[in-house]
């Protein structure tokens, strides 16, 4: 048995490992691009979502006062379906309640919206007496013409009006 030789062969496998290797490299390649393309898709939609939250930000921290009111201009806003109209005059009324037949009205004014916003003093005031009921018929306290049809559609004296004029609130 010692004279026995042992035989073997050898057999040459690169050729199938060249293959293999080949065949794992592409899929390696393809998983590469793959992943590439979706990163390259997430970024993308992660940049456009950016851009859009920062739009939406800036729309939210909008100063809208300081567009509402611009010197010698008239500005129209629509808020909760109605239809606003902003000029630089603005005034504002006090009523006193009905005394008698009659109510008091007394008038403010300021050149902008803002310095009434702001509690700067009005420009100019005024009062008048009105017959409730019949809004044509008006008595102003500070006027220096004759008002007397507007007394006798209100059926009273000048005197009687100027009894009214305590209860004007700009006084």
């Amino acid at each position: 048995m010692s004279d026995e030789k042992i035989t073997y062969s050898v057999h040459d496998y690169s050729p199938v490992n060249k293959y293999i290797d080949e065949k794992s490299r592409i899929r390696n390649t393809r998983s590469v691009w793959g992943y590439t393309k979706s990163l390259t898709l997430f970024l993308l939609a992660l940049g456009l979502f950016l851009i859009l939250v920062s739009y939406a930000y800036h729309l939210y921290k909008k100063n809208l006062n300081s567009e509402l009111v611009k010197e010698g201009t008239e500005i129209n806003k629509t808020i909760e379906g109605e239809n606003i109209v902003y000029s630089q005059e603005v005034t504002r009324f006090d009523v006193s309640p009905v005394i008698g037949r009659f109510k008091i009205w007394t008038g403010f004014e300021w050149k902008t919206v803002n310095d009434l916003r702001f509690g700067k003093p009005h420009n100019s005031d005024w009062c008048y007496l009105s017959l409730v009921g019949n809004a044509s018929a008006s008595y102003f306290f500070d006027k220096n013409y004759s008002q007397d049809e507007q007394l006798n559609i209100m059926g009273i004296t000048e005197n009687e009006a100027l009894k009214y004029k305590q209860y004007c609130t700009n006084q």
